[in-house]
């Protein structure tokens, strides 16, 4: 809109200039323009408002007025703040930003040249999953992807045309697909191009996009709860599993137990390939299924065949809850089975790598089955008389659904 008067120009002029030259793409406190008396300067600024050339953050509204975070209030709130005498901050709208600002400086900065726009800096960007690949399987990207959040660190030994500081990203979903949501404010800390390779892989309609929930509240709402994903709550079922047989037969069903700090990679696959997730599969298997101890099946069953051949150990596993309760063996048996046999492709013949994104999905679908299946075996020890009313360490290990 075209500005009509010198005081009006004059107001806008400041703005404008305090958004270009602050380091952090502030705003312009009103107190900082003119005082509360001025009432010339007042309807001017309102008049900018209505105008849609200035844009107002009240800290009514927003934690930090400062800076624009998630975007503005409808016109008629943000004149309400102005008129009630309000703390707010003043902002050029994007689209005086786009028409006046000489952004080519930031041509090889994109995120950085978002936000030089007035893009808000705490609005998610969706990227395909994709974009993870270039890391993982980079040993000077210090990469830590665990649950539903991570970061990307670059060692010493990356030069300042490649270093990426990238504090955090989490997971979203466009409708069923999986995708990894930032925020400009974090983006802005990579090289140029590290900002172009994210900005590659950017999804510019993002309409059916949404970041999963808890990973917002624990970045914006100070919430120090973080919920199970199934990796967590498979370990947290082997566990319980453990303390009710040491109870109940004085030895522990499993040989070993499992922080998730120990497992690396006992995650959502950083890269979606047959490789990948072959890997996955060894690493299933071995933290579940060959981590069965005979010795406690000794104890309970007889481990051998009709010849004296012992039988391995989820043989016998599956004996054992046959004898117990014959109608949940193929709910706990089926799904441990299920990983022993696809393991033994990777384990005994090659194969070349593909890339699909049905190995996330399939991983996934894997591993709630293997929840289930252990979840269903606490219940069942759970029923021996010795652990009658004992309460389990980890008595809801319910997961979130990413």
């Amino acid at each position: 809109m075209q500005i009509r008067n010198s005081r009006k120009e004059s107001i806008m002029s400041q703005i404008y200039d305090n958004f270009v030259h602050s380091s952090d793409y502030n705003g312009l406190p009103l107190s900082n323009l003119c005082s509360s008396s001025d009432e010339e300067a007042f309807r001017n600024i309102i008049e900018l408002v209505q105008e849609e050339t200035v844009l107002v953050l009240s800290q009514s509204h927003v934690e930090n007025p400062h800076i624009i975070q998630f975007g503005f209030m409808p016109k008629d709130e943000q004149i309400r703040c102005l008129q009630e005498n309000e703390t707010v901050c003043l902002y050029p709208s994007s689209s005086y930003l786009k028409k006046h600002r000489d952004v080519s400086d930031y041509s090889l900065k994109p995120f950085d040249k978002m936000m030089a726009l007035g893009y808000p800096q705490l609005k998610a960007c969706y990227f395909k999953y994709d974009i993870l690949s270039k890391y993982a399987f980079d040993s000077r990207m210090n990469m830590n992807f665990s649950d539903y959040s991570g970061s990307i660190k670059s060692n010493d030994d990356v030069d300042d045309n490649n270093y990426i500081n990238l504090d955090t990203f989490g997971i979203g979903r466009q409708n069923e697909t999986i995708v990894i949501v930032s925020y400009p404010r974090y983006l802005r800390n990579m090289s140029t191009s590290n900002q172009f390779q994210w900005y590659g892989y950017l999804i510019n309609d993002d309409t059916d996009c949404k970041t999963l929930e808890d990973y917002n509240k624990n970045l914006f709402s100070g919430s120090w709860a973080f919920p199970n994903t199934v990796y967590q709550s498979i370990l947290q079922e082997m566990h319980n599993i453990n303390e009710l047989t040491k109870i109940a037969f004085e030895k522990e069903l499993f040989s070993h137990e499992y922080s998730k700090d120990e497992l690396q990679r006992f995650d959502m696959l950083s890269f979606p390939s047959l490789d990948c997730y072959n890997q996955f599969l060894l690493l299933l298997e071995k933290v579940v299924i060959s981590n069965i101890d005979i010795n406690f099946l000794k104890l309970v069953i007889k481990t051998t065949d009709k010849d004296g051949k012992q039988l391995g150990a989820l043989a016998c596993l599956k004996k054992f809850i046959t004898k117990v309760n014959i109608d949940c063996v193929d709910k706990i048996y089926k799904p441990l089975h299920s990983v022993r046999r696809e393991r033994q492709a990777p384990a005994h013949k090659i194969e070349h790598d593909r890339y699909s994104y049905d190995f996330l999905q399939k991983q996934h679908q894997m591993c709630c089955d293997i929840y289930k299946s252990l979840n269903r075996l606490r219940l069942l020890f759970e029923s021996h008389p010795e652990v009658k009313g004992y309460s389990v360490k980890y008595p809801n290990t319910q997961y979130i659904e990413i």
